[in-house]
Order: structure tokens, then C-alpha cells, then sequence
């Protein structure tokens, strides 16, 4: 019967990466964002559920700050924000047939809720990133020249040069920016990636062996993996290795549309009838619909292949971030 759906925003909802593209409002600023994401990558490669993946977001505060990049420019990005085709359809067919559809988003509030809003996901079943209240106030010239600084750094750097991106932020965000009123502000922002994401799903649901999850990265693999191991179904979307080791059913589309025969199977029969609809239609080929069951699967590096083609397609320059 149906239970509980969640999904994903960006990548599975909606092709676009609020966090990238805000920080591409500013000269250099997409480059920046990519070094920074690849550096809260290596922190959770390194501290593991200890470390909170997507605190990117909490860590390109200043950077924003900086430029005067605020909650409306999320706002005017979300109301011209594309979505992933199928997505209204989905998300109307859900409701109608009984399911509770929920959005768990690392993305910042203002952008999540008027894309969800959009999308005609209840207001109450959305849980994204939230930015402190008093986040505008006016930067010393220090602060402004430390990012500056910063920027110039990270532009010079060669990519990809791992060991250099841990040497320039490691010193920036441990030991340049914590005793300014931006390392401050930065510190509060809690992003809703990793266990947080687990934490809340289960604000809704006691049991999540009656729910399907949907993601599609590193933020989204804790809540994949507790839902799997539980008994529910997680399902990576145009996913990435981080989420296709945690999930019980790999999806490569251009229309999320292309959930429903599974989440028809889950209505007829919970996960053994998932499985067996999956199997039943195992690989595919053009770009719609590619199913693959994952628990077993030592060897992704093949579906990782197909997941990463629609990805590109679908998301452009945002695919390749984590």
C-alpha cells in the first residue's frame, strides 16, 4: 500500500544546483564552488559519518556574503529554475493514489520552498538547509580582502590538485575565517545532508521500511542506505557512485516519471515484487527507462557509466559536482 515518498531536489526534481549557481553570480565564482565542494568531499572521504556531506553549503556563506548575494536571489533562482521532466506528473499521480510525498533537501530554504511549492509538495513535508536571520550586515575591509584573497588562490590553482585545495581551505576555514563575524555566521548554518537527512524522515515516518527515497549524491547516501537496510526501497537517480553503493534500485531516465511501474510494484507487493518488476526489466537501452537492482552488485562502474550519460543531459554543469 502506499507509504511515504521522498525525494531529492536537485537532481531528481529539479536539474539545477541552487549552491552552484548562486555562487556563479560573481566573477570566478563557480570555480570557487567546485573547489570548495571538492574539499568537503575529501573531509567526509577522511572523518566519514562523522562529517556532515553538503556542508559546502554552510562553508560558501562568506563567499556570498561577500557579493551581497541574499534569500531573494534564491528565490528569483527557484522561480526560473527548470525541472526534471515528469516531475509534476509523478508527484500528482503519488498523491492521488494515497502516497505521502515529502522533499529532504541540502538546499537552502527559500529555493526549496518555491520550488516544492511549485511542484505541489506540502509545505509541512519539506525539510531544507535554513540560513541564520541575520545574515546581512556589512563586511570589514579585512573580511573582504581574506575572501579576495581566497579567490585569487583557489583561481590560480591547476585542477585537479587535491593536496593544494586542502591546503588552501584547510587554512582558510580552520584558521583564517573562525575569528571574523562571517566564520560565525558560516558556523550556524546547519546543511541538511548525511544523517541529518535520516534524522529527517524520521520526523515522518516511525518506520522506514514503508518508505521509498529517492537521491541522487553523497548527501543523499545515509538516507538511501538506512531506508534500504530497513526494508524500504531507495532508489538513485541519475545517481553517482556515492549513491548507487547505498541504494536497492538504480534509475537512469530523463523523466522521473519513469518511478511509476516501480512504485505501482510497491503497492502490489512491498519490496519482493520491486524486485522482481526491476529484475524483470533489467538494463534498457536510448535514455529512458534504465532499471538495474543493486544489492549484489560488485560492479558498478558500468551502470555508473549510463547514470553519468543522463546526468550530463539532464544537468549540464552541475552533473559533475558530488
Amino acid at each position: 500500500m502506499p507509504g511515504w515518498l521522498f525525494f531529492d531536489l536537485e537532481g531528481p526534481l529539479s536539474p539545477e544546483d541552487c549552491a552552484f549557481e548562486l555562487m556563479g553570480l560573481f566573477l570566478k565564482g563557480k570555480h570557487v564552488f567546485e573547489a570548495v565542494s571538492r574539499y568537503d568531499d575529501l573531509l567526509y572521504l577522511k572523518k566519514g559519518e562523522e562529517y556532515v556531506p553538503g556542508n559546502a553549503l554552510a562553508l560558501i556563506i562568506p563567499f556570498l556574503l561577500r557579493h551581497g548575494i541574499s534569500s531573494q536571489d534564491m528565490v528569483k533562482l527557484a522561480e526560473e529554475a527548470r525541472l526534471i521532466p515528469g516531475a509534476h506528473e509523478i508527484i500528482s499521480w503519488a498523491k492521488a493514489r494515497g502516497w505521502k510525498v515529502g522533499c529532504i533537501t541540502t538546499a537552502y530554504e527559500p529555493f526549496a520552498t518555491v520550488l516544492t511549492r511549485k511542484l505541489g509538495i506540502p509545505q509541512g513535508n519539506v525539510v531544507a538547509t535554513k540560513l541564520p536571520q541575520d545574515k546581512n550586515f556589512p563586511l570589514s575591509q579585512e573580511e573582504i580582502n581574506l575572501i579576495d584573497k581566497v579567490v585569487e588562490e583557489i583561481d590560480s590553482l591547476p585542477p585537479p590538485d587535491d593536496s593544494r585545495i586542502e591546503e588552501i581551505l584547510g587554512r582558510f576555514f580552520a584558521f583564517d575565517l573562525p575569528w571574523t563575524r562571517l566564520g560565525k555566521t558560516a558556523e550556524r548554518v546547519k546543511p541538511v545532508g548525511g544523517q541529518a537527512k535520516v534524522k529527517a524522515i524520521r520526523r515522518f515516518s516511525s518506520s522506514l521500511a514503508d518508505c521509498v527515497a529517492v537521491g541522487d549524491s553523497i548527501t543523499d547516501g545515509a538516507m538511501l542506505k538506512e531506508v534500504r537496510k530497513e526494508g524500504g526501497i531507495s532508489i538513485a537517480f541519475n545517481a553517482n557512485e556515492y549513491a548507487l553503493r547505498e541504494s536497492t534500485v538504480g534509475l537512469a531516465s530523463t523523466h522521473i516519471s519513469d518511478l511509476e511501474p516501480l512504485l505501482v510494484a510497491w503497492e502490489e507487493g512491498g519490496r519482493e515484487r520491486v524486485e522482481r518488476a526491476v529484475k524483470e526489466k533489467e538494463g534498457g537501452e536510448g535514455d529512458r527507462p534504465i532499471f538495474h537492482w543493486l544489492p549484489g552488485k560488485e560492479d558498478l562502474s558500468y551502470i555508473k557509466e549510463e547514470h553519468l550519460r543522463l546526468r550530463i543531459f539532464l544537468r549540464r554543469e552541475a552533473a559533475l559536482l558530488s
